[in-house]
């Protein structure tokens, strides 16, 4: 699926304030309604509304917008870390994980 720029669908700037989102997408959500529009076929339509809503659920939740402008398109998922293919820890013996994390255990976290 080709990303979507949320900015571009409300056709508002990345700095946009609260009031220019909800006004963009009151515009375009009366514009697109699949029950009101004009022109495009209901299915387009449906497709379009749906977009808009999206774009607004995230550019209104100040969490959510925060994480969309800092990962894009990868917005839900950019904390996540997923390893290459193919990439495995060697093991690591006794003596080396000592000579890391030293021999005194947990012990000395709990005197």
């Amino acid at each position: 699926m080709k990303f979507q720029d949320y900015y571009e669908v409300l056709g508002v700037s990345r700095n946009a304030s609260e009031d220019e989102i909800k006004k963009a997408y009151t515009k375009l959500a009366l514009k697109w309604h699949p029950d009101r529009h004009q022109g495009a076929s209901r299915a387009d339509a449906e497709a379009r509304f749906k977009q808009i809503n999206e774009a607004k659920e995230v550019l209104l939740d100040p969490a959510k917008r925060r994480k969309y402008d800092q990962f894009g398109q990868h917005w839900e998922h950019g904390q996540e870390f997923t390893p290459p293919p193919g990439a495995r820890g060697r093991p690591v013996s006794p003596e080396e994980f000592a000579s890391v994390f030293g021999q005194g255990g947990f012990s000395d976290f709990f005197a």
